[in-house]
C-alpha cells in the first residue's frame, strides 16, 4: 500500500487550528462558564456562528459544555493550549 503525506498536515497528523477557532478558544479561556450568546456578543458575531464554532471545538475535544438551565456553558479543557 502506498501512502502519501497529507498536504495539509505534511504527514505530521496534526493540523493548525483555523484563526477564527483560535480566537474563539482564547475567548472561551478568558470567559470560562460563558454561554454561546455571551461569547457571540463578546466576539461580535451572530449566535449561530458562535454555536458552530463551539461545536467544532467541542468535537475536537478542546472545550467542554455543561447544561445550565436553558443554556449550555462552555469551558476550555485542561489540555487545550
Amino acid at each position: 500500500m502506498l501512502t502519501l503525506p497529507c498536504s495539509r498536515c505534511r504527514g505530521s497528523g496534526r493540523v493548525r487550528l483555523a484563526t477564527h477557532l483560535e480566537r474563539t478558544l482564547a475567548l472561551v479561556r478568558s470567559s470560562p462558564g460563558a454561554t454561546a450568546t455571551q461569547l457571540a456578543s463578546m466576539a461580535g458575531v451572530k449566535r449561530t456562528t458562535m454555536c458552530q464554532r463551539l461545536a467544532l471545538l467541542f468535537a475536537a475535544g478542546l472545550v467542554s459544555s455543561e447544561r445550565d438551565g436553558m443554556a449550555n456553558t462552555y469551558t476550555a479543557k485542561g489540555g487545550a493550549k
